[in-house]
Parts: structure tokens; sequence; C-alpha cells
């Protein structure tokens, strides 16, 4: 960028041009709007859709459930998880820049995968303890699947606090393991 003279600037408008690079820097957009993103973005899109697959099949396991107590203790986890999952998939739409029109019909198709789930685990429940048992499987495989491959991945190429991420997450990972303990 070169700087111009007091006398080449003029007044008004040309006054920003001496210290800002007006084709990199957009002084029109409001400090709290998303910049404006020429091409199309995936990653919120594929997390979006990964994190709905997910709920669709942990819907199905919860559907499946035969008693109370594996019920409740799943729609709870369910539950309890359920707004984290909202939350990343609405920062990383925002982040990209989408519309609050898009976002908005993204989180609403987002949050009718656990009942549409739940729905084909009633109308699968009492085939056969195979179908409990591959559903159930596959809830969990798709929730590791999108930790692993966009949740953690992402996180951790942020700069700053990695070792302290990297402390919560192996005291969140020794946490669930001594879950298993309680049984």
């Amino acid at each position: 960028m070169i700087l111009k003279s007091q006398a080449d600037a003029g007044d008004g408008a040309d006054q920003q041009n001496l210290f800002l690079d007006s084709k990199n820097v957009d002084l029109r957009r409001s400090v709290g709007e998303p910049a404006k993103k020429k091409g199309f973005n995936m990653i919120p899109f594929v997390l979006m859709m990964a994190l709905s697959v997910h709920s669709i099949f942990e819907g199905i396991a919860l559907g499946l459930q035969n008693e109370l107590a594996p019920f409740i203790n799943l729609m709870l986890s369910i539950l309890l998880h359920k707004f984290a999952e909202a939350m990343s998939i609405s920062i990383a739409m925002t982040k990209s820049g989408f519309e609050f029109k898009k976002l908005f019909m993204f989180i609403l198709l987002f949050s009718f995968a656990t009942p549409l789930g739940t729905l084909l685990g009633v109308l699968l429940n009492g085939l056969n303890e195979l179908v409990n048992i591959i559903f159930m499987s596959l809830a969990g495989g798709s929730f590791v699947y999108v930790a692993c491959s966009e949740l953690i991945v992402e996180e951790f190429s942020l700069p700053g606090n990695r070792w302290w991420k990297l402390l919560a997450f192996v005291v969140g990972a020794v946490f669930i393991g001594l879950l298993l303990l309680l049984e």
C-alpha cells in the first residue's frame, strides 16, 4: 500500500484511503456482520449433515428402547449435547458468512433429525434384537466420526491454549471411560 500525501488525498471519503487498503477492507460492513466470502464454504454444511445423520441414528437408538431407565438415560444424554451441537453448527455457519435465513433453515432441519430418528426407531422396535444392536452401533460410530473428523481437528487447528485443550480432552475421555465402571 502506498500512502498518499495530505495534499493528494483531499477531504472526506479520500481521507480513509490514506491508511486503508480499500481493496482488502470493506468499510460499509458493520462490525458484528460476518465478512462475505466469494466461494461457498462446504465445511459448515458437511458438519450440519454429519451431525444430522448422527442425530437420526441416536433418535433411532432412542426409539428402540424398551425399558424406561435406558430410555431416560439416553434421552438425557441426547438433550445434554444437542445444545452444543446446535451451537457448533451455528458458529461454523456464522463464521462462513451464511445469511440468517439459511442458518435458521439449517438449524430447523437439524432440530427435526432426532424426532425423525425416534419415530423410525419406534417403527423398527419389536423387529429383531440385531436391529437394535446395529442402530446403537451406528449412533455411537457416527458420534465418534463427527467428534474425531470435524470438531476435534478444527479445535486443535486454532492457535492458543492447545495444552489446556489437550488437558480438557484427556480429562473428558478419562471421565467417559470411568463411566463404564458404574455398571
